[in-house]
């Protein structure tokens, strides 16, 4: 199939667009809500309220809903397996336990959601983030006290849930080998050596590296700046190559409407053929996209 005929198959059988929320098909961010939570109507609204919610409370709330008497012509029963059961309008049984751990479940899976929806939503995209905006900002205080990498590292932590340390690991040039190395400058082959990451986290089995970069304003400073990025972004992606059964993420959070200009660029390394089987485990993008990255990979 060429192109064209790609193309047009897609505008003939109208695909829909995936939901910016849920990433289901069929629905939009506006109605995601209720076609996700039709059957919450009867749980206490305190259980979708991210700072005091967990599968406690819900259980709880559940619980509560179960003893609760209704008059409605319903009933509740004990089955032959020693299980609550509920006598429906259409006389069939349900098993009460079983349906409530269904809903815990489901409540969990739309508190994900709202999570994502409100980090999202806090978030000025790259593309956005001018000179001018970034002078705008509480946090900015002349980029003189590394104030755009403690703001990244805070949105990090905040859509990760677990803090972000500093790390001293860098990549060897020649071994391509991550090495803990404060100072690389003392050593004979000082040149051999990477910039060290920002941050580092640990999720299951996988380590999460990070790089931290915001270029916000157009000059050959800032050019340089991120032509080193692309040299690093080069090597993450030669290590996993060389290691390609090792857990771990590399994660270069490039903010700043000068970056964005620029991912193309980026992009152009990431899609080399050598990297076809490694590129995934390389993120290039900002925090903004990152919300979405990061539930994708599935290592909470």
């Amino acid at each position: 199939m060429n192109k064209f005929d790609f193309d047009s198959y897609f505008l003939t059988k109208k695909v829909k667009m995936p939901c910016s929320i849920c990433g289901n098909r069929g629905h939009n961010k506006k109605t995601c809500h209720d076609i996700h939570t039709e059957f919450l109507k009867d749980i206490d609204p305190k259980v979708f309220d991210i700072r005091i919610c967990d599968k406690d409370n819900i259980k709880e709330d559940m619980e509560e809903k179960t003893e609760e008497v209704v008059e409605d012509g319903n009933g509740t029963d004990i089955g032959e397996d020693g299980n609550e059961t509920d006598i429906g309008e259409d006389g069939n049984e349900t098993d009460v336990e079983e349906d409530n751990e269904n809903k815990i479940k489901s409540c969990i899976i739309i508190q994900e959601y709202y999570k994502l929806y409100n980090n999202k939503k806090r978030i000025t995209p790259s593309r956005y983030q001018t000179k001018d905006w970034r002078k705008s900002q509480d946090w900015y205080n002349g980029g003189k006290h590394n104030e755009c990498e403690k703001y990244q590292r805070n949105i990090i932590e905040e859509i990760t849930n677990q803090s972000c340390p500093k790390s001293s690991v860098r990549i060897n040039r020649e071994s391509y080998e991550l090495v803990k190395e404060s100072r690389p400058m003392t050593l004979e082959n000082a040149f051999m050596w990477t910039e060290d990451f920002d941050g580092m986290q640990v999720c299951n089995d996988y380590k999460l590296y990070y790089n931290f970069k915001m270029v916000a304003d157009n000059g050959g400073a800032q050019t340089r700046s991120l032509r080193e990025v692309a040299y690093f972004i080069e090597h993450q992606l030669e290590y996993k190559f060389k290691y390609i059964n090792k857990k771990i993420y590399f994660i270069n959070i490039l903010d700043g409407d000068t970056s964005y200009k620029l991912y193309n660029k980026f992009q152009y390394i990431l899609n080399k053929l050598k990297y076809k089987y490694v590129k995934n485990f390389v993120y290039i993008g900002d925090t903004y996209n990152f919300v979405n990255w990061f539930h994708s990979i599935n290592v909470q």
